[in-house]
């Protein structure tokens, strides 16, 4: 799967490590929580298992083994560049963001995440 890395993390569940994947949406409904989704693009954060070629996840938990995504970009069409450009710096920072994680520190990795892309946007 282009744009996801996978970072290890203090197992949780048995999930060990955290999959980091930049992804685009093109603004549906959210059936789990009936919201709509913004037209985007969103950094997803979920602890996960691999092994053998298959990953385990958890759906209905808490935050720490179910994981979160934060919207990041706002766009009316997909820009695979702008994707690639945020994976390359969120890339950059997946141990921090595994630290991070460890200590459940959530709305830390949100805020380091969007100063991360405000760095891409803005050309730092």
């Amino acid at each position: 799967m282009a744009n996801t890395i996978y970072a290890p993390i203090n197992p949780i569940e048995g999930l060990n490590e955290l999959k980091i994947h930049v992804a685009y949406d093109k603004g549906s409904f959210n059936y789990f929580d009936y919201t709509t989704n913004k037209r985007g693009i969103y950094v997803h954060f979920k602890p996960v298992e691999r092994h053998d070629g298959m990953v385990r996840t958890l759906l209905l938990s808490d935050t720490a083994s179910a994981g979160f995504k934060t919207f990041v970009v706002p766009l009316g069409r997909k820009s695979a560049k702008l994707e690639d450009t945020i994976f390359a710096q969120v890339e950059k920072h997946a141990s921090e963001f595994a630290q991070l994680y460890n200590e459940r520190q959530f709305q830390t990795i949100v805020n380091r995440t969007h100063e991360i892309v405000r760095g891409v946007i803005n050309g730092k």
